[in-house]
């Protein structure tokens, strides 16, 4: 069984062995994390994750508001 933070950990060294940049290993991290949680439970073993999954995701992004968890973004 592979997790969610196990696969994280895994693409950080690679990433750090590849020289790639600080914030694009945050960029990566934070939209593998967003993933996740939409998952919950379903996250917990990287098996069970399929097609339908990534595009029930898809749905959920096409109809947030573009930036509204930005930090930067006013209430």
């Amino acid at each position: 069984m592979t997790t969610f933070s196990e696969a994280l950990a895994a693409y950080r060294i690679c990433a750090k062995a590849e020289g790639l940049s600080p914030k694009t290993v945050d960029w990566v991290t934070d939209a593998v994390g967003y993933f996740s949680e939409f998952l919950g439970d379903e996250a917990n073993d990287l098996g069970n994750i399929n097609t339908q999954s990534l595009r029930r995701f898809i749905l959920v992004l096409q109809t947030k508001r573009a930036f509204s968890n930005h930090r930067f973004t006013r209430p």
